[in-house]
């Protein structure tokens, strides 16, 4: 992708955003199970008709886990399967940096940043080697014509 050099920003976005779509589905799924075996709980809030869940605009933020009237359950739920993304995430992070760490010990960390430094993620920067001037593109031909002089 010519445009985003740095993919860190969309990967935090997408977890964000897919984290908070699949905990509010849960929940909503959750109210389901909550209603036909458990019975409806307290609910400490509602919100007037005019926000209801089931009209525009507010229909489009309930998959994020938005009702207009929550039981106690459904928001404990929800903030409960939230903590659990995110601590999976930080736990997976924490791991994965452990291993990263531990092959720049066994190898030497001069080696491993040196190996990620060399490493091309632009399939398109290597067009110029396969022109046939080389590795180097325009300045590997000015370094040949310069030798020829």
């Amino acid at each position: 992708n010519k445009y985003l050099k740095d993919r860190r920003a969309l990967a935090i976005f997408m977890a964000v955003f897919l984290g908070a779509l699949a905990a509010g589905l849960f929940t909503g799924g959750f109210q389901y199970i909550e209603l036909e075996l458990i019975g409806r709980t307290h609910v400490p809030f509602r919100l007037p008709n005019s926000m209801a869940h089931w009209k525009l605009p507010f229909t489009l933020l309930k998959p994020f886990g938005y009702y207009s009237n929550p039981t106690v359950l459904m928001i404990g739920v929800y903030w409960v399967y939230a903590f659990l993304i995110v601590a999976g995430h930080g736990y997976f992070i924490y791991q994965n940096h452990k291993i990263v760490q531990g092959e720049a010990e066994a190898t030497g960390s001069a080696s491993v940043h040196a190996k990620n430094d060399d490493r091309d993620d632009d399939p398109n920067d290597n067009v110029a080697s396969t022109s046939g001037d080389g590795a180097g593109g325009a300045a590997d031909t000015t370094l040949k014509h310069q030798s020829q002089v």
